[in-house]
């Protein structure tokens, strides 16, 4: 999966969401196979989520993006702890062990690094149960698109204006990286977000592009409900029968003219119960953490 720079992202749009393919891909990215994953991880430990550009409201909707892919690996027979516990637990450890940054200079003493994580994965397995811990984290990906439909990290999405034309844009994807707490790689596998640009008028003309609002990203559940399933591949392929009924009734409504991907996903979506976290006074001003290197 590529990784892009954070892009200047300015002015409103609102593009029609393209229908995905069927995830003929979904063990792509898994270390070991689904079944040996699922045998051997009994909890998870959520990371708190990143991402690669300031996002409006980063609290609220970093806290939906945690809480439904907690819900879906809880469908899956994972347990899963909060990224809140998570951090804080280690937080704990890292103080005990001494920490790995001089007082003085600021600077790593690599000779405690180890001695840290020990401390920390130590926490992680003895404090909270887990075997494996998940990065959650959103990246700015160079994306393309051809006759108006641009398709990345196993999603599609119309970016509007013509069919005649193509180009290369700019995207956000949900990206996860599982790793037992020695540090093993088990999953690393992204799910398209959403587009950062759309095109405007491109019919007869050359094509004007649009950026997107930073104010709005992050805001459709159901684009999030979508790159959450793809970006969990077979950890997500199953639908539950209540998910099943939705996109039937909806196939039933519109007879039969419904993207069965994206109906998955906004009936997830509505279905999903959220439970928003308090706000504290540094979330105020969308304060978020920094990517990791």
């Amino acid at each position: 999966m590529s990784r892009g720079t954070a892009a200047c992202v300015l002015g409103a749009w609102l593009p029609l969401v393209a229908a995905a393919g069927p995830y003929d891909l979904e063990q792509e990215g898994f270390r070991v196979p689904p079944s040996e994953l699922q045998a051997s991880v009994q909890t998870i430990c959520l990371r708190a989520p990143r991402a690669d550009l300031p996002i409006g409201q980063w609290a609220l909707r970093s806290a939906w993006m945690e809480q439904f892919l907690a819900k879906k690996l809880g469908e899956a027979h994972f347990g899963t702890v909060p990224s809140e516990r998570v951090e804080r637990a280690a937080a704990e450890a890292t103080k005990a062990a001494g920490g790995m940054y001089d007082p003085l200079t600021g600077r790593a003493m690599p000779a405690k690094r180890e001695t840290v994580l020990r401390a920390e994965r130590e926490a992680l397995r003895s404090t909270l149960g887990c075997q494996a811990e998940l990065a959650i984290e959103i990246h700015v990906v160079r994306l393309r698109w051809t006759e108006r439909v641009a398709q990345w990290d196993y999603v599609y999405q119309d970016l509007g204006g013509g069919d005649l034309y193509i180009g290369t844009a700019q995207g956000l994807s949900l990206w996860l990286a599982l790793r037992s707490l020695e540090g093993v790689p088990l999953l690393e596998r992204a799910g398209g977000i959403e587009s950062l640009t759309s095109i405007d008028n491109a019919f007869l003309s050359e094509p004007r592009l649009k950026d997107a609002n930073p104010a709005s990203l992050l805001n459709n559940t159901t684009w999030n409900a979508r790159a959450a399933i793809a970006a969990l591949g077979a950890l997500a392929q199953q639908p539950s029968p209540a998910t099943a009924q939705c996109v039937a009734q909806a196939k039933a409504k519109e007879k039969g003219k419904v993207d069965p991907v994206a109906q998955r996903a906004l009936c997830e979506a509505q279905a999903f119960v959220f439970a928003p976290p308090p706000e504290r006074p540094a979330e105020a001003a969308d304060a978020q953490p920094a990517a990791k290197p």
